[in-house]
């Protein structure tokens, strides 16, 4: 991630909401956000949030909904993420994002809801992992740089499990 709050996930450029928020909350000081829970129970939430300006104006919206089993993060922070999510649905409507309509946050959600994905399997590459690679790319930039052009990525942009599958194919054990 760079200072700008985008992080490139398999090749494209998505804005963490939190980022999006400091930079609405700097130029539009008189404007709001606000969220409100359309439903919630023990399956499911879905929010929206709203974007007014100084005069009471909706200038956008966003909507999300969180499944409370797609997860272990659901099973305790559905509304948390589903409020999360929409505040940066709307501020992309508004025009506030990286070069995707989805916040960072929610296509790591999406990734981890995929069928036999792990929460694990999202996490960022350590930095051991990352200079163990760049280790490895001294002596095997071709098995490096066809595995990192495969996966339409760079090595600082590698989840946890990519840079072990890397280390491993480089090791030889795979």
């Amino acid at each position: 991630m760079n200072g700008s709050g985008i992080v490139k996930i398999h090749g494209k450029e998505y804005q963490l909401v939190s980022y999006r928020v400091n930079e609405f909350r700097k130029n539009y000081k008189n404007w709001t956000i606000e969220t409100e829970i359309l439903h919630r129970d023990k399956e499911e939430v879905v929010v929206k949030a709203t974007i007014k300006d100084d005069q009471n104006r909706v200038i956008a919206t966003g909507h999300s909904e969180e499944k409370r089993a797609s997860s272990m993060i659901n099973k305790t922070s559905a509304l948390e993420n589903a409020e999360t999510s929409c505040i940066g649905r709307a501020l992309a409507a508004f025009g506030m994002g990286g070069t995707e309509f989805a916040s960072a946050e929610e296509v790591a959600n999406a990734i981890l809801q995929q069928k036999g994905t792990k929460e694990e399997e999202i996490k960022p590459a350590s930095e051991a992992q990352v200079n163990y690679i760049r280790d490895l790319l001294r002596k095997k930039a071709t098995i490096i740089t066809k595995y990192l052009t495969e996966k339409q990525t760079d090595i600082n942009d590698l989840f946890f499990s990519e840079a072990s599958e890397l280390i491993n194919i480089c090791k030889g054990d795979k």
